[in-house]
């Protein structure tokens, strides 16, 4: 690769994904920003289903760039492997696509106009909503990690972390230099790696977060509500036990998010929530893990009358249409931001998101 300059470059990992791999190149190629400003750079982990000659193909027709690893490897040392390859490249920003992931036709535009007006030094990131794809490619909407768009600073990534865990999907755009030397360090690219040190890794940096989806992206986690319990509850011990060893002062900042969202009660009420959806969705073996699951860990819950009427309804599931959404009301509000944020209510006049 010679050394161009380009604005913008897009990052695509792929590996056997040849039948959703068109949806996600065209969603680039599309774009309403400048494409001679926009760079494509796919590398492939050795795919054997045709995604790699399909990607020649593009290469041929849309001037991709495409390189293709001598030896199959994790999807963590696939993004590690990726910075080497866009080395030679002069560029300011940079995002990863997923494959299956798509990008609305105003997501670079957009974040890059947001980008050059608010980045500093300390603020080299953005982040926005997302649409989720199912496994039956329907498309719904997430609930927004907050109710306006705003910039975020330094405590956001455990704050987002534990609220939302692994089930909330966002894209992100930063700037060149933001990067670290493993891609998959960053928060934002959501694989089989460590989350929490990733968390960690973005806890001094301010981030600007756009409440509207500019994306539309893939499940990436198992679809199982004891999976996510139960990595919740990990989550929260790791928290517990690091907030106890760390002699941070922006820890001082959590101090709500510890009383308000990682209390027993509070995860021991989403353990009934998940229950009851699996109930909802007449998946009675799964609820009645769950309810074990939360009867041992959190003995509590037997002595009130919500997990009572959950019982009751796996063991009658033909009553499901009894109404409980309302106790679980305050666990599904999306968030006011932050004390700590700065306000950014002027993106809606900035831009069209």
């Amino acid at each position: 690769m010679t050394l161009d300059n380009f604005n913008i470059i897009v990052l695509i990992p792929t590996e056997d994904c040849i039948n959703y791999i068109d949806a996600s190149i065209n969603s680039v190629l599309i774009q309403t920003y400048n494409r001679n400003n926009i760079k494509i750079v796919a590398i492939d982990n050795c795919s054997t289903d045709g995604t790699y000659e399909k990607l020649l193909n593009y290469s041929i027709n849309h001037g991709i760039s495409v390189y293709r690893l001598k030896e199959k490897c994790s999807r963590a040392m696939l993004l590690y492997e990726s910075i080497s390859y866009i080395e030679p490249v002069n560029y300011k920003y940079i995002t990863v696509l997923s494959p299956g992931d798509i990008f609305y036709s105003n997501f670079i535009e957009d974040s890059v106009k947001v980008m050059e007006k608010y980045s500093n030094a300390k603020r080299r990131m953005l982040i926005c909503e997302v649409s989720i794809i199912d496994s039956n490619a329907r498309i719904s909407s997430q609930l927004p990690i907050f109710t306006d768009s705003c910039i975020l600073k330094s405590s956001w990534s455990l704050l987002q972390f534990f609220t939302f865990g692994f089930d909330h999907r966002v894209q992100w755009i930063c700037l060149k230099d933001t990067l670290p030397s493993d891609l998959a360090d960053l928060v934002f690219c959501v694989d089989n790696t460590d989350w929490f040190n990733k968390a960690l890794f973005s806890f001094n940096s301010e981030i600007i977060y756009l409440d509207k989806p500019l994306a539309s992206a893939v499940l990436s986690y198992p679809d199982d509500r004891l999976y996510k319990l139960m990595l919740k509850l990990s989550l929260v011990t790791r928290f517990k036990l690091i907030r106890g060893t760390m002699d941070n002062k922006n820890f001082e900042d959590l101090d709500e998010l510890e009383d308000q969202k990682l209390s027993n009660y509070k995860l021991s009420l989403l353990a009934l929530k998940y229950a009851y959806d699996d109930l909802i969705e007449i998946k009675i073996d799964s609820a009645r893990k769950i309810l074990l699951f939360a009867e041992m860990v959190f003995s509590d819950i037997v002595e009130t009358e919500l997990y009572s009427t959950i019982c009751n309804l796996i063991e009658k599931p033909e009553y499901c249409s009894v109404v409980l959404d309302q106790h679980f009301d305050f666990l599904l509000r999306p968030s006011n931001p932050p004390t700590n944020s700065i306000s950014m209510n002027l993106i809606a006049t900035d831009i069209q998101v």
